[in-house]
C-alpha cells in the first residue's frame, strides 16, 4: 500500500507570499519600470493592459496617469517597512514592561499591568487615530503610533510567562548561587519567554499591514504623492463604478499580503510550541 503523500505546510505558502512580497519591496526601482508619482492625464484611468507613448500599463492607470504597478511595487515598501518596526517598537516596549512586572512583582509590577489594562480599555484603531492625528501625519508618526498602541500584547504574553519560568528549578537554582536580577533575566528568563513573543511578533506582522492601510485610507497615514495600498484604496473607491482597477489591485495586494503572514505565523507558532508534537500524535 502506498503512502499518502505529506500535505504541504499552509506556511510554506505564507512565508514564500511574504517573501515575494519582500523582493518586490526591494527591486521596486527595477520591476515598477516608471516613477510611481509621474503623471500622465493624457492617459488617466486606463484600462490594464493599455499601451500609450511606448510604455505598457500592467495594471492600468490612476485619475492622474500613475501607473498603479508601479505605485504597488513602491507601496509594498510602505506596508512593509511601517509593519517590521512597528513590530519591533512594540515589542521592545512590551517585553520590557511585561518581564519586569512579572520578575519584580509587587508595586511596581502592579502598576505596570494596570497601565496595561488602561490601555486595553482603549480600542486600538482610535486610539492610533488619536496619536496621529495629535503628532500629525507622516511616515515617522505612523510607525510610531503602531508601535505605541501595540505593545500591551506583548506584555501581556511576556508578562504571563515570566511568572512561570521565574519559578523553575533552574532559575531558583541560579539565584541560589548568586546570581543578579540581570543575569537571571537575560540568561534565564528571557531565553525562554522569547518563543511566545516571537509568535506574537509574527502573527502581528498581518495586523500592522492593515492597520497602515486603514490609516493611511483615512488620510492619517503615508501622504499624497507618496503610495500607499491604503492611500490607493481611498482613492478608488471613488472609481468603482468606471475604473474597478483602481481600488481592486490594492485591495488584493493587501488581502495576499496580510494573509501570507497570517499563514507564516501560525507556521511560526506550530513550530515554536513545545507541545506540537504531543498534539500531533494524539
Amino acid at each position: 500500500m502506498n503512502a499518502r503523500p505529506r500535505p504541504v505546510p499552509t506556511g510554506i505558502f505564507g512565508i514564500a507570499v511574504l517573501a515575494l512580497v519582500a523582493l518586490l519591496a526591494l527591486t521596486a526601482d527595477w520591476s515598477a519600470g516608471y516613477s510611481p508619482t509621474h503623471q500622465d492625464l493624457v492617459a488617466r484611468l486606463q484600462p490594464p493592459g493599455t499601451v500609450a507613448d511606448g510604455h505598457l500599463y500592467r495594471l492600468g492607470t490612476d485619475s492622474l496617469g500613475r501607473d498603479i504597478w508601479a505605485r504597488i511595487a513602491y507601496g509594498s515598501r510602505v506596508s512593509l517597512t511601517v509593519a517590521g518596526v512597528a513590530v519591533g517598537v512594540s515589542f521592545l516596549i512590551g517585553t520590557t514592561v511585561g518581564v519586569v512586572a512579572g520578575f519584580r512583582r509587587g508595586i511596581l509590577g502592579a502598576v505596570l499591568m494596570r497601565m496595561v489594562d488602561v490601555v486595553l480599555a482603549i480600542p486600538f484603531l482610535l486610539l492610533a487615530v488619536a496619536t496621529v492625528a495629535v503628532l500629525g501625519p507622516s511616515f515617522a508618526n505612523l510607525i510610531l503610533a503602531l508601535g505605541f498602541v501595540r505593545w500591551t500584547r506583548y506584555a501581556r504574553v511576556g508578562y504571563a510567562q515570566t511568572l512561570s519560568t521565574r519559578e523553575f528549578e533552574f532559575v531558583q537554582a541560579a539565584r541560589a548561587v548568586g546570581a543578579t536580577d540581570a543575569r537571571l533575566v537575560l540568561r534565564h528568563i528571557l531565553p525562554n519567554v522569547a518563543p511566545a513573543l516571537v509568535v506574537v511578533a509574527t502573527l502581528e506582522m498581518g495586523l500592522m499591514i492593515i492597520f497602515e492601510a486603514s490609516l493611511s485610507f483615512l488620510g492619517l497615514g503615508v501622504q499624497p504623492p507618496d503610495p500607499s495600498w491604503g492611500g490607493m484604496l481611498s482613492e478608488g473607491r471613488n472609481y468603482l463604478a468606471d475604473a474597478w482597477w483602481l481600488a481592486t489591485f490594492p485591495g488584493f495586494a493587501i488581502t495576499i499580503t496580510v494573509l501570507g503572514a497570517n499563514m507564516a505565523g501560525d507556521y511560526v507558532r506550530d513550530r515554536l510550541d513545545p507541545r506540537r508534537g504531543e498534539v500531533a500524535r494524539i
